[in-house]
């Protein structure tokens, strides 16, 4: 199957014409505001930490909470660093088509772990939550395979794009390469219903709680807050199966979906961490309570 192939004259007569288009300020801007949200969101998740435990003390969904903030840093560095070789301009302005390349692999590897340990992170404060439901426990395992299947598809996916790998920086090359769009839709659907399977596994068992309404109804807004990463890939999904299988301009016509990655992974760090803001939120805002009326939310 061919893979990308290097613009026709006509195109590359259209791309001279537009010699300006460039969507790498815009995307090292939100690649900046990503990893800043991604960090404060960190940072106010482990203070909050040390304000319940009187230390810093991590538990296993903080130590995957962390992991994805490394993965995050990864993904915003290489992605601003591929800009500089032509990423968010048309392909026949890429400076170094070998580094790009590169860059880009890289790019798009280290969302995979990004959007997997926000995924296990959220799981694993669930099992720490609602852990004694027998049925419960083993929805959790089974949303975590879904998870980790989907990570190891998409990582085979990315490096085996193109075979030889050689063939993304010279088309030339003669190679087998995969359908970007079916396999980029398939992707993104399965991570629709592995955050569908995610966000609603706890609500039965918030309903079930012997607190307030008004409580209850906090809960629930504060693990459906993900369900924005739902709308994120359903826009993906419409891009990749309205793409052509042949990407010829791909720096230039990938764009919109990098954004969109993005806003996924900084919407994934809110969405994980602001259920265990508990603590901090009755630091600041709140008058100190009894131990018997208890937290709004502990893990």
């Amino acid at each position: 199957m061919a893979g990308p192939r290097p613009p026709n004259a006509e195109e590359i007569a259209w791309m001279l014409e537009h010699a300006d288009d460039n969507r790498g300020p815009s995307f090292i801007a939100c690649a900046t505001i990503a990893a800043v949200i991604g960090t404060l969101c960190v940072a106010l998740r482990l203070w909050s930490r040390h304000i319940q435990h009187g230390r810093m003390y991590l538990m296993a969904s903080d130590w995957f909470a962390v992991a994805a903030w490394v993965s995050l840093m990864g993904y915003a560095v290489c992605g601003c660093l591929a800009t500089r070789y032509g990423l968010g301009r048309h392909v026949i302005f890429i400076t170094d088509h070998r580094l790009f390349s590169i860059m880009d692999l890289l790019f798009r590897f280290f969302y995979v772990p990004v959007v997997t340990f926000l995924k296990l992170s959220i799981l694993c404060l669930y099992r720490n939550i609602f852990g004694t439901t027998r049925w419960f426990r083993c929805l959790i395992w089974v949303a975590a395979a879904l998870a980790a299947e989907l990570a190891i598809q998409s990582t085979f996916t990315i490096f085996l794009e193109c075979i030889p790998l050689a063939h993304l920086w010279n088309p030339t090359l003669p190679a087998r390469c995969i359908n970007t769009s079916i396999v980029g839709s398939v992707a993104y659907a399965q991570n629709i219903i592995t955050d569908v399977i995610i966000l609603s596994m706890p609500i039965p068992l918030i309903r079930g709680l012997q607190i307030s309404k008004q409580k209850k109804w906090g809960l629930i807004f504060a693990f459906t807050i993900g369900t924005s990463t739902c709308v994120v890939c359903l826009v993906q999904i419409k891009y990749f199966s309205g793409s052509s299988a042949i990407i010829v301009d791909g720096s230039w016509d990938r764009m919109y979906p990098n954004y969109l990655s993005t806003i996924e992974c900084m919407t994934g760090f809110i969405a994980t961490s602001v259920v265990v803001y508990g603590p901090l939120y009755r630091r600041l805002f709140q008058r100190p309570t009894t131990p018997s009326q208890g937290p709004l939310l502990e893990d």
